[in-house]
């Protein structure tokens, strides 16, 4: 069926409307959090590192809160927030790393504190998973996810392996572009369950698999 105009119309509304409600974030992109997170005795937190955008990772300070609602409208991220009654943060640039500052900075916003926060890297986000890993963020993070994002180095994935080694779980996708730096490079030095997800894309995956790998589980096959 085809759509109408004005369908399509309501839809990018909606859509705009969804991303206005993630927050500024400085310099870094924007955050997200449903009401009940407030309510929940045990609060999460999904740090949402983005890719490239338009091409780009080196988005610019004043371009990167459009960037971040972006992503958390293209991902889908408000709604998988709403579902899980969880807090999202969203990088407005693959180089943009997160630190405790930010966090912190949401937390006095919620009068909360976070009992669980998720690391999920899509593609050239690697780099600013680097510069969260020197921030020292992961002391309190509970589990990372690979979203097709293997193009780094044999020494980053072990910096990665350090991490697993000592008990972060891990857990992700590649796609056939990313299959021989998998399985070269990070594979050998890191334990992490990375599953192949051609039948849904590099950009597709994120949105089929994302909700399923902060869980531990396995993305659900395509129908």
């Amino acid at each position: 069926m085809i759509e109408s105009f004005g369908a399509t119309r309501v839809k990018r509304a909606v859509r705009r409307k969804a991303a206005a409600d993630c927050r500024r974030l400085g310099d870094v992109g924007c955050w997200y959090a449903p009401a009940a997170v407030r309510r929940k005795a045990l609060p999460e937190l999904i740090v949402y590192l983005r890719g490239h955008w338009n091409g780009s990772g080196n988005i610019p300070p004043e371009r990167r809160l459009e960037s971040s609602r972006q992503a958390f409208a293209f991902y889908g991220l408000e709604e998988l927030a709403r579902r899980r009654q969880a807090a999202v943060l969203v990088t407005g640039s693959s180089w943009v790393g997160v630190t405790h500052d930010e966090i912190e900075s949401i937390e006095r916003s919620l009068s909360t504190r976070f009992e669980r926060i998720v690391v999920a890297v899509h593609s050239g986000g690697y780099v600013g998973l680097e510069k969260t890993l020197d921030a020292s963020v992961f002391s309190r993070v509970n589990r990372l996810v690979m979203l097709d994002n293997f193009y780094f180095s044999v020494d980053f994935a072990r910096r990665i392996g350090g991490l697993t080694a000592v008990g972060l779980p891990c857990i992700g996708y590649y796609t056939e572009h990313n299959q021989e730096r998998y399985e070269t490079r990070f594979k050998p030095n890191a334990e992490c369950r990375v599953e192949a997800r051609d039948d849904f894309g590099h950009e597709g995956a994120v949105k089929r698999c994302l909700a399923r790998y902060l869980d531990g589980l396995p993305c659900v096959a395509a129908r």
